[in-house]
């Protein structure tokens, strides 16, 4: 017989509830000293800019935004191949102008300020059209009172991903507020992985 297991999720399941989600990474990588982490990409092999993106997205994830805004600083302006992709087959394969347009858009979202994230964000869409892009100007141009053209970059984001919840949400709300604060991975799902060679 194959072993196997099944899941049974509902809308109300823990696994879905986004928020809760949130509070939980912020919660557990809080723990956590930014030195301390480094020292282990460091003592793994990792390349310094590599090191501070896993960085920014710690403190993304802790909700310290006003942190991942200064090392983005840092990032930004080492920024010598805008087109280069640092890992073609990581979490995220684009380009590193889009990844310093979408964080620096999304990051002065969640500063609160929608003009320069307009900016930021359409860069990252000229760039590289994606999801979280669209979802996150919709943010932006809806707290600047263009709801009209906001619907219509999350229409777009889910034109991208029609399984992103956020867009969709955002879509239905009369104040759109989901921002997507990390890209979206661009590799498949597990039943999409190659099979293990035989033993």
């Amino acid at each position: 017989r194959a072993a196997g297991y099944r899941i049974h999720a509902s809308p109300g399941s823990l696994s879905r509830d986004r928020d809760n989600q949130r509070a939980m990474y912020a919660r557990a990588l809080r723990k956590h000293a930014y030195a301390d982490v480094r020292g282990l990409y460091e003592a793994a092999g990792y390349a310094s800019r590599l090191t501070d993106w896993g960085l920014l997205s710690m403190a993304m994830f802790r909700q310290e935004y006003e942190a991942a805004w200064e090392r983005l600083a840092g990032i930004a302006t080492d920024l010598d191949e805008p087109a280069e992709v640092l890992e073609p087959d990581g979490p995220c394969t684009a380009p590193e102008g889009w990844r310093v347009a979408f964080h620096r858009g999304t990051l002065a979202l969640l500063l609160g300020d929608p003009a320069a994230a307009v900016e930021a964000l359409e860069e990252a869409e000229r760039l590289q059209p994606t999801a979280e892009g669209a979802n996150n100007l919709g943010v932006a141009r809806a707290r600047m009172g263009g709801l009209d053209e906001a619907r219509r970059c999350f229409t777009a984001s889910l034109a991208r991903f029609s399984a992103g919840r956020d867009a969709a949400d955002n879509l239905a709300a009369a104040r759109p507020e989901r921002v997507i604060t990390h890209p979206l991975r661009r590799f498949g799902a597990r039943v999409d992985y190659p099979a293990a060679p035989a033993a």
